[in-house]
């Protein structure tokens, strides 16, 4: 069925290391299960680590990487990418941006991912500052401007001016501009239609945004937003590793680690009638393995409903 919104919608998010990346292969499993086989992710990655713990499926051709830092002009890119276009060659830095309807490939493309939204907030603030602290730029990421700026290496005898390397820090104004910045991309990528859509964060601390008390949940730069990140997808999941067995944990409820009262954020959506477990933990911990019991859930809600009847 045709929408005008992605299928689904999901946010993943954890301390490095515990598997958010290799989740991508399970989402690549999930999408030929359910749109076809014949169907591809992108992942359009600024995660530090790349994407080397995926590579197999990268070789086979199912997951297709582009690297975001490469690329030049980050905010118009990022904002493109979150819109469904994507570079004629994802490994050119230089290759022109297209827009879906001039995709030869666009049809064959099931998901798209986005790793990590951390890293995405780091490389828009480093680009905001980089572009402010350019000699004689009038380029501004917050109102007030950079709230220091300071250029190194006086140009040499007969050189060009303006040869110096810029510095700025960043002021109160670059965080919230960075956050309404990344808020907005990804709620548009919520519109790429007909294809899963998926963002990985690291786990920090913030407030919820209605009570203002503490929580855990996806990292945002400077942790203002952290809290709110879970109610812009459609399922939050928190991903563990188990300090003594070593083995991960799929959280899809909100949970504490013992002795601390401050929970961590998680929401799959599962229905009420039909909830699932608290986790999923060892080999479940996968997204397959999620939506299969998300499937059985939801059978058994409509089963009973039918076998109740219409309400008189």
């Amino acid at each position: 069925m045709k929408t005008a919104k992605a299928y689904e919608t999901i946010c993943i998010y954890g301390m490095p290391g515990v598997g958010k990346t290799s989740q991508i292969t399970e989402l690549v499993q999930l999408v030929k299960a359910r749109l076809g086989a014949d169907k591809i992710v992108r992942l359009a990655s600024a995660n530090a680590d790349g994407w080397g713990v995926i590579q197999p499926s990268v070789d086979l051709g199912d997951v297709v990487p582009m690297w975001v830092p490469a690329f030049p002009w980050t905010i118009q890119v990022v904002d493109r990418l979150t819109k469904g276009w994507w570079p004629e060659n994802p490994e050119d830095p230089a290759s022109k941006m297209l827009p879906p309807a001039q995709q030869k490939d666009w049809a064959k493309v099931g998901a798209v991912v986005f790793d990590s939204g951390t890293d995405y907030a780091d490389i828009i603030m480093r680009y905001m500052l980089n572009r402010e602290a350019q000699p004689r730029s009038t380029f501004r990421g917050a109102a007030e401007g950079a709230s220091h700026v300071y250029k190194d290496g006086a140009p040499a005898e007969g050189s060009t001016p303006g040869d110096e390397t810029g510095y700025a820090a960043a002021g109160r104004g670059h965080f919230g501009s960075d956050q309404n910045r990344l808020e907005q991309f990804i709620n548009q990528s919520k519109d790429i239609p007909d294809r899963f859509v998926m963002w990985t964060f690291l786990a920090d601390k913030g407030k919820d945004t209605v009570t203002r008390t503490a929580v855990y949940g996806p990292d945002v730069i400077g942790s203002a937003i952290n809290g709110k990140v879970p109610s812009w997808f459609g399922r939050t999941i928190h991903m563990t590793v188990d300090p003594q067995t070593k083995k991960r944990v799929m959280w899809l409820h909100n949970h504490y680690d013992a002795g601390d009262p401050v929970p961590y954020l998680a929401n799959v959506r599962d229905h009420w009638q039909a909830p699932l477990a608290d986790f999923l933990a060892n080999e479940d911990a996968r997204l397959t393995v999620l939506y299969k019991k998300l499937d059985e859930s939801f059978a058994k809600v409509k089963a009973r409903t039918q076998a109740q009847g219409a309400p008189k």
